[in-house]
């Protein structure tokens, strides 16, 4: 996960946060009054959501949560899957969102690229989507 919150800092400049490195005082292993205030806050003053899947996110108890509250909030929310057993085993409304890939763009520039889970005619560069809240419509 550092390499994911690095490269989206350090390459895409982003701010990005990570619950268990800056609030590692927050027990893991179940939800509080004292959580959910905690990650409210801070994705109250998020503009998006990218929610990492790997192996360990079908596992945690936070991550739905944390999901369906930007999805409510702001309705920016993406998923990057960082591996290849990233399965959404027990956790289909995770395919209901557009995904994160990284990809050249027409300049031969890498770029994140967020894309239609269902359409791969509506795409669009992580920061366009970010502004606009939209996918638009590229046809084939």
């Amino acid at each position: 996960m550092t390499q994911v919150n690095s490269l989206l800092e350090d390459k895409y400049g982003l701010d990005v946060f990570v619950d268990w490195i800056e609030k590692p005082h927050l027990d893991r292993s179940k939800v509080t009054t004292e959580t959910a205030i905690e990650l409210r806050d801070v994705m109250d003053r998020s503009k998006s959501l990218v929610y990492v899947t790997s192996e360990k996110s079908k596992s945690s108890i936070w991550m739905p949560w944390e999901l369906g509250y930007s999805d409510a909030k702001h309705g920016r929310v993406a998923v990057l899957p960082i591996s290849s057993n990233s399965k959404y085993e027990n956790q289909e409304f995770v395919g209901l969102y557009p995904y994160i890939d990284r990809a050249k763009d027409k300049d031969g520039n890498y770029s994140l690229w967020v894309n239609d889970s269902k359409d791969a005619a509506y795409y669009a560069k992580f920061k366009i989507w970010l502004k606009n809240g939209k996918l638009p419509m590229h046809p084939s």
